[in-house]
């Protein structure tokens, strides 16, 4: 795998880890991966209504734009778009719950 930064996962159990920790956390942050060493961005995952996830929805920035401070403003915005997508596309059953803003509280 070529290495685009020093955070790069470059081995298949470093993707193992790194999908542990996002599922546990319940989304993905990115930094440092773009083309630019301030590259950073979020992401969250949007579910089926049998609670898989079939695609995601991110926001990409610079560290300066994105800085982690406004992670739990911006992780709330983006899972109530992820749950709009999701319905809109008619994805998510009845008994779906974006995952509150409490839940960001590990921010």
């Amino acid at each position: 795998m070529h290495a685009y930064s020093e955070r790069t996962i470059r081995s298949v159990p470093m993707l193992v880890a790194e999908l542990a920790e996002v599922r546990a956390r319940g989304w993905a942050v990115s930094e440092g991966e773009g083309l630019r060493p301030d590259d950073r961005g979020l992401a969250v995952p949007c579910f089926d209504s049998n609670g898989h996830v079939r695609f995601s929805l991110a926001i990409a920035s610079t560290r300066k734009r994105l800085p982690p401070s406004r992670d739990k403003a911006s992780l709330s915005r983006l899972t109530l778009a992820a749950r709009e997508m999701s319905d809109a596309l008619g994805l998510l059953g009845s008994d779906w719950a974006p995952i509150s803003v409490a839940d960001h509280a590990s921010v």
